[in-house]
């Protein structure tokens, strides 16, 4: 049975093959929440003085020194494919932090999709986020996103 098929069998390797694909998505999806949901609604309560930029710093300052925020682990050493999972992990819990943050915003202001099409440039270049660009070999692209 075991050679009736014609396949050859490779030692197992993972099951991650096209890193440079995982780590492209996660540039492409990063980039899109980025832009399109997490700056705009920041500019919006901004604009409206809900949240000031000190508010901003004093946050980021706290989250840097407590690292709460964001649950998965980086992984130690070489092992690629740890550490694009961690990647993946970690754009969902930045995914789930916008939405979280995002819906409490909203929700407190009325803030309608319109309000984000405004802030995101959609309607004037202008104020068009612009999206960054990865470059560099796929270890260099790596360390940018961790």
């Amino acid at each position: 049975m075991s050679g009736s098929h014609g396949h050859s069998h490779k030692p197992f390797e993972g099951h991650m093959h096209d890193f440079e694909a995982h780590i492209r998505a996660v540039e492409e999806d990063l980039e899109y929440y980025r832009a399109k949901r997490f700056e705009p609604r920041m500019f919006y309560l901004l604009r409206r003085n809900v949240v000031t930029f000190p508010d901003l710093l004093k946050a980021r300052v706290a989250l840097k020194r407590k690292n709460q925020f964001f649950k998965p682990r980086k992984p130690e050493g070489k092992n690629i494919e740890a550490r694009v999972r961690y990647l993946e992990e970690w754009l969902d819990e930045y995914v789930k932090g916008i939405a979280l943050v995002s819906a409490r915003a909203v929700e407190a202001m009325d803030m309608v999709t319109e309000d984000n099409r405004k802030e995101r440039g959609d309607y004037d270049d202008f104020f068009k986020i612009k999206k960054k660009e990865h470059h560099g070999t796929l270890e260099e692209r790596m360390v940018n996103l961790e």
